[in-house]
């Protein structure tokens, strides 16, 4: 701890520098920020261990405002942002706060075979924040955690499809002035398995992209997979009112749990017709 006063009274100026090493991000390191930076630090909820490089300011004169900017260096953190509440361990890298502004720089983990990296910023905390937030991930698992922390259409949309396995990850989180939160994003699966609610069949070794925009939209592009011994290839969108899939599939076999997971005109199509074997 270092610095000067040009004076004591209440007009004074003032510079003071602040530092340590191995600080727990707790309540006590909360409650020492200014107001503007503890709405920023409820926004992400960190929690674990940092170092801490931080000023005192103040200028000269009777109605000058005090400033704090703070960098903070996480040390095997934890963090979970309230707009998309995916928790995160084990990171590391620098948050930077300064009033109702926040800028996260490149926080990074690994967890497993997979990996995730956080960068961007909040500003404006205290009245109409801007929000520009960006997540990179490397086979990320398609698990309930991610689901939870999914907004509600996008989760509807993720329900449908019942997917598994794991993907690599781009996702942004938004908002503009005056606009509300809005998060999309794209995946391009790694072999994953996916089961259509309306054709509970499952397709399995899947390769291709996703693409989920912030209605909730997903964009299915270039998708191969298999399923029923059949080589299927799919496209086209679903949303949270409409559904349009292109599907083909060579090689099919129509046995029981394939014409069970047809949808009932289909089925009473191929059963008027007595169709059996391999189709296309």
């Amino acid at each position: 701890f270092d610095g000067w006063s040009d004076g004591y009274s209440a007009a004074s100026a003032y510079a003071f520098r602040v530092e340590g090493d191995d600080i727990a991000l707790d309540a006590v390191l909360r409650s020492a920020l200014q107001p503007d930076a503890q709405r920023i630090w409820d926004l992400f909820e960190p929690s674990g261990r940092a170092s801490v490089r931080g000023r005192v300011l103040r200028e000269h004169g009777p109605d000058k405002k005090e400033s704090i900017p703070l960098d903070i260096r996480l040390q095997d953190a934890s963090m979970k942002y309230k707009n998309f509440p995916y928790p995160v361990k084990g990171l590391n890298g620098d948050l930077y706060f300064d009033g109702d502004d926040a800028v996260v720089r490149r926080l990074r983990t690994r967890e497993g075979a997979a990996w995730i990296e956080v960068s961007g910023s909040v500003r404006g905390i205290t009245g109409d924040a801007e929000v520009d937030l960006e997540v990179d991930a490397g086979g990320l698992p398609l698990d309930a955690r991610l689901r939870d922390a999914l907004p509600e259409k996008p989760r509807a949309t993720y329900d449908g499809f019942a997917p598994s396995g794991a993907v690599d990850v781009h996702w942004w989180v938004r908002k503009a002035k005056g606009k509300d939160v809005e998060t999309g994003g794209r995946a391009r699966a790694l072999g994953n398995a996916v089961t259509w609610k309306e054709i509970p069949l499952p397709v399995t070794e899947l390769t291709g992209e996703f693409e989920l925009d912030a209605a909730g939209a997903v964009a299915l592009r270039h998708l191969q997979g298999k399923t029923n011994g059949a080589e299927v290839e799919i496209h086209g969108t679903v949303t949270p009112a409409l559904t349009s899939l292109h599907v083909d599939a060579v090689g099919l076999t129509l046995d029981k749990e394939v014409r069970a997971a047809l949808p009932a005109s289909l089925r009473k199509v191929v059963e008027g017709l007595r169709l059996f074997g391999t189709v296309s």
